[in-house]
């Protein structure tokens, strides 16, 4: 048997390389529960896609003692894809590492092997395998190998870890693998030795993580509760869109419990809101889409924050609501985009408030705008910062070219002076109310009625003055005009009692004049001669006249001051006029002028004043009389009953009247002919005290006439007087 230098024989050797691989199982198994704590761990992927952690810094120690082996150490996957290796076992099948990581164990194993080493590589237990495999080397060479294979078990998954010697160079130099052997065992111990003290860092390590990692798990529980109550309906979406956030907010708005929806992918979380899958304002924070843009009444960026407001009518079991919802993207350590956060909150009362603001600011301004009212609000400072419409025409500007300017600039300097002064008190709260003259733009004055009220901010400090402006122009008119009335009935009454005064005063000697005008000349006192009997007639005859106005006057005045009374009876209108035609009839003749008449027998008796009544109709008759043509002509008295009225007229084929002087036939003082020279006599007083009388008594006057053809008057009184 061979002996190596201390007396050793092969198989004493390969009792040792058997004891000191137990060692590196161990340290292997050490090592793979270290990696089991998932703390500060390495990330790679196996050929599932799925993460396996290591701590980059625990295996330190170890990896350097797998890097330094001269055997090939493989970790492998449950499916056999080469997880990790070392240099030694790339070089043992020359092929770099690089190259391995990711190829299936199967590529490396001779063809003869594979159906022994799958048998092996099956096997999940925790005693290891030893068996020698021929390996398929990179450039076809076979490698006769001693593998140890050994699964464990780690978080529910079976990880396959080999060592690999390489017994070429045993079988070929037996002297160089015992001397191998000895460095090996050399760097064992050293390793071990290393090993005892970094497990102890390794276990003060593992501790604080531990710690780290409780921390961790109290936040994240933190976090998770303040998501769960949040007031705002909040959850969240991960990379693949699959719900992991559903707070109890979000329940109550859509009915749907957290338990039903989480872990749901493909817009699952869309249909509690819009009643169907499909794209909504989260999925917006992986990049924007117009069409999901479109579907929100209001969208807006602000950086990563997304903002949208919509009516959502699936919410609240149908009855649906205005949200407002605002959606983030989340980053995993890396800074890659790990999912979505939106947050929901119901706005419709809000927007109910809104909407009824709207409809009352929308009201009022109508009527702001509508009103018959000027508003004028000025700032501080005086500066117009509204007019209604109102006050724009008011003044005569246009709206937009009053806003911004000063009141002052409307006012000439006797307003400006006044309103100046009253400023003072605006600003202390004090309303105010005074007759303000505004300069319109046409440089015209309108007259108003300026009420003010002060403005106050917040802080209840002066800010403005709100004015409301009434124009009372047309009342400014009416008071003038009123004014202007009162100065003209007392001057009318000054007149009137003058009048009545010296009417009666004249009256008097005028008696007296013509009763001696008419014992002279009656000759009672001896006869006259023809020149004296010429004088007395034209006294006679002008003192009757100067009586007639006279009596004219004094009953305008009683008329006008409300003096004169109807003494109302049953008259036999027939009668009357038959009496009164017999009255004029030598009047008439004197004229050339013929009487006639046309009766009703309907318009019998009428209760009126049978004085006044005789009136109206001398004074008609007269006048008809007196404008008849030089030929003569035709006067014709006409009755009629109309209903409750009886209707009069007495028509001639006289001068007429022209239409343009028709206005003026029934004023006081009024002769249509004013010349020096006229024809016709008479006071201008007869037509206006038989229309007032008419008037007395509830009846109406009218007049047709045609120019050079003659006139027709027409009066109607009622047959039965009011009581």
């Amino acid at each position: 048997m061979y002996k190596n230098e201390d007396n050793r024989s092969k198989d004493e050797l390969l009792l040792e390389i058997e004891r000191l691989r137990a060692q590196l199982t161990e340290a292997e198994k050490t090592l793979n529960a270290i990696r089991s704590c998932g703390v500060d761990a390495q990330v790679f992927l196996d050929d599932k896609g799925e993460q396996v952690f290591t701590l980059k810094d625990a295996e330190c120690p170890y990896r350097v003692f797998i890097e330094e082996m001269r055997d090939g150490a493989v970790s492998l996957s449950s499916v056999g894809n080469i997880l990790y290796c070392n240099r030694s076992f790339s070089r043992i099948v020359k092929v770099p590492t690089e190259n391995l990581i990711g190829t299936n164990i199967l590529q490396i194993i001779s063809p003869d092997s594979i159906s022994l080493f799958e048998t092996l590589l099956t096997k999940e237990t925790t005693v290891p395998s030893k068996r020698e495999i021929d390996l398929l080397a990179g450039d076809g060479t076979i490698i006769p190998s001693y593998l140890s294979i050994n699964s464990i078990k780690v978080v529910n998954e079976w990880k396959i870890y080999i060592v690999v010697t390489d017994l070429t160079n045993i079988k070929e130099k037996e002297k160089a693998l015992l001397k191998a052997h000895d460095e090996l065992e050399v760097r064992v111990h050293e390793r071990t030795f290393e090993l005892s003290k970094s497990n102890d860092a390794l276990k003060t390590e593992i501790f604080e993580c531990k710690q780290a990692e409780e921390k961790v798990r109290n936040a994240h529980k933190q976090l998770s509760d303040i998501i769960e109550f949040l007031p705002d309906a909040t959850f969240a979406i991960d990379a693949e869109k699959k719900v992991i956030v559903w707070n109890r907010a979000t329940e109550e708005m859509t009915g749907i419990k957290k338990e039903d929806i989480l872990g749901k992918g493909d817009y699952a979380y869309s249909t509690p809101f819009y009643g169907k899958r499909r794209p909504i304002l989260i999925n917006l924070t992986s990049g924007s889409d117009c069409e999901i843009e479109e579907q929100y009444d209001f969208l807006e960026n602000e950086g990563r924050l997304i903002y949208a407001e919509k009516f959502v009518p699936y919410l609240y079991g149908g009855k649906g609501g205005y949200i407002r919802g605002r959606t983030s993207p989340l980053f995993d350590g890396d800074g890659k985009w790990a999912g979505s956060l939106e947050s929901i909150r119901d706005i419709t009362e809000r927007k109910n408030m809104e909407e009824a603001l709207r409809t009352s600011e929308e009201k009022y301004r109508n009527i702001v705008e509508t009103a018959q009212e000027g508003i004028w609000v000025l700032d501080k400072k005086g500066k117009t910062i509204y007019v209604n419409k109102r006050m724009a025409e008011m003044v005569g500007y246009p709206v937009k070219d009053m806003l911004g300017s000063h009141i002052f600039g409307f006012m000439d300097d006797e307003t400006r002076s006044l309103v100046k002064s009253k400023m003072g008190h605006w600003k202390q709260g004090f309303s105010y109310k005074h007759e303000i003259r505004f300069l319109r733009g046409d440089g015209s004055y309108i007259w108003t009625l300026l009420s003010t009220k002060t403005i106050l901010d917040a802080s209840g400090h002066y800010n403005g003055i709100l004015g409301m402006i009434t124009d009372i122009s047309d009342l400014k008119k009416m008071e003038e005009i009123r004014l202007e009335n009162e100065s003209l009935i007392y001057a009318n009454n000054i007149k009137s009692e003058f009048m009545a005064v010296m009417s009666h005063e004249l009256k008097t000697p005028l008696s007296s004049i013509i009763g001696y005008s008419q014992l002279m000349k009656e000759n009672i006192h001896g006869e006259l001669n023809e020149k004296q009997e010429y004088y007395v007639n034209n006294i006679l005859e002008g003192s009757k006249h100067l009586l007639d106005l006279i009596n004219s006057i004094l009953d305008m005045v009683r008329i006008e001051a409300g003096k004169m009374l109807l003494v109302i009876e049953e008259v036999s209108v027939p009668v009357t006029i038959e009496a009164i035609l017999h009255f004029i009839e030598e009047q008439a003749k004197v004229h050339n002028v013929v009487l006639k008449k046309e009766m009703d027998p309907e318009v019998d008796i009428i209760e009126v004043d049978k004085q006044k009544f005789k009136q109206i109709m001398l004074n008609l008759l007269n006048n008809a009389i007196k404008f008849s043509k030089d030929g003569g002509g035709i006067v014709i008295i006409r009755t009629k009953r109309d209903g409750d009225m009886a209707r009069i007229s007495v028509s001639d084929t006289g001068i007429g009247i022209k239409k343009i002087d028709l206005k003026r036939l029934f004023l006081k003082f009024e002769q249509l002919d004013s010349s020096s020279a006229r024809k016709y006599e008479g006071t201008g007083l007869g037509l206006s005290i038989t229309k007032q009388l008419v008037e007395m008594h509830g009846g109406t006057i009218m007049v047709e006439s045609k120019y050079g053809e003659g006139s027709t008057f027409t009066f109607s009184l009622p047959i039965k007087a009011e009581k």
